[in-house]
């Protein structure tokens, strides 16, 4: 019976280590279904507006006839640097960059799994303007990681400077990514993201402190 306990212990520990290797996948497959959703339903070409005039809906087919293979091996050596760097500076943390990296690294998959198997990748969520775009799955899932980064910066800089610094520094790395957007071409998509995540993020920080006090005021009163 102590064996066989021993041995589920073990089994969740190790399940532990494995989890953004199974987000990763899971990314990855639910990004390749939604490519064949697209396919399926919508006619090459056919959209429609889902928030006029700035969301839209539409088929459309990226050809690609060679995969980037530089960058494929580039990112998992990034990954890994990535994931042991957090694992030997602050363990507690580990979950912040590696869902991030996990989600972006799904739709990199992704993308090129289409690449591979198809020689185009399907985008379908646009977004209209001066530098917009059209995405992919894939693409949405990378922009999701990229969009994660200023919620990460804070995790890891508030434990130990404070709220005031890691928001400061949350705030530094939103603008870089924002600036990133901008400056590159059919990325305004990214700039929304990042923008819409750093609102949520400041809006939870905000309601968790709000009640925290609540809290504590509640509790005096009681004592008292």
């Amino acid at each position: 019976m102590a064996r066989q306990q021993t041995g589920v212990l073990t089994w969740v520990a190790r399940a532990k280590h494995a989890w953004p290797v199974a987000l990763t996948v899971s990314v990855c497959v639910l990004a390749l279904a939604t490519g064949a959703i697209v396919r399926r339903e919508f006619r090459l070409g056919q959209g429609f507006w889902i928030v006029q005039p700035v969301l839209y809906l539409a088929h459309r087919e990226h050809r690609a006839d060679s995969v980037p293979w530089e960058l494929v091996a580039f990112l998992p050596v990034l990954v890994v640097a990535l994931i042991w760097t957090v694992r030997r500076v602050d363990r507690p943390l580990r979950p912040v960059p590696e869902l991030l990296t996990a989600i972006a690294l799904g739709g990199v998959l992704a993308n090129v799994a289409e690449v591979l198997a198809r020689a185009s990748v399907t985008d379908f969520l646009g977004v209209h303007g001066p530098n917009g775009g059209l995405y992919s799955a894939g693409d949405i899932a990378i922009n999701t990681g990229v969009a994660l980064i200023p919620v990460a910066g804070f995790a890891l800089i508030r434990p130990e400077h404070g709220t005031v610094t890691g928001l400061l520094a949350g705030g530094a790395l939103s603008a870089a990514a924002i600036l990133l957007a901008v400056v590159l071409p059919n990325r305004l998509g990214l700039a929304f993201l990042v923008t819409i995540v750093a609102m949520a993020a400041v809006a939870s920080l905000a309601t968790r402190t709000l009640l925290s006090k609540f809290l504590s005021t509640r509790a005096a009163k009681r004592i008292a």
